[in-house]
């Protein structure tokens, strides 16, 4: 998925009103440690984290800030940044609610 793809999911995501963004895999749900950019290839990863993740209107305007700078660039998953050939793709992104709290989950492959 792209740069803006996700940007238009994740907003989709607010106005129903997501808070929280996650990473989900198979059954697991991550957070999001950090966003590594790659201006060589044109990519940026999400690095998944056991802990807490970041609050949707934070995660959009880290998007704009780097879209702002490297532009539209596709976006991966990764569990750190020492293997980088483990990146999945983002799959479909998944508006979810448990008791108060609405979230949204970017799904890799």
């Amino acid at each position: 998925m792209n740069l803006l793809q996700l940007k238009e999911k994740v907003n989709k995501g607010i106005e129903l009103g997501a808070q929280v963004v996650y990473i989900k895999e198979e059954s697991l749900l991550f957070g999001i440690e950090k966003i590594l950019k790659n201006e060589e290839n044109k990519s940026i990863v999400l690095v998944k984290s056991k802990g807490e993740s970041l609050k949707s209107e934070d995660f959009i305007n880290i998007i704009d800030e780097i879209y702002n700078h490297i532009g539209d660039v596709e976006v991966f998953i990764g569990k750190d940044n020492k293997y980088r050939n483990e990146d999945k793709f983002i799959e479909f992104v998944e508006f979810a609610q448990y008791e108060d709290i609405k979230m949204l989950f970017l799904n890799s492959n």
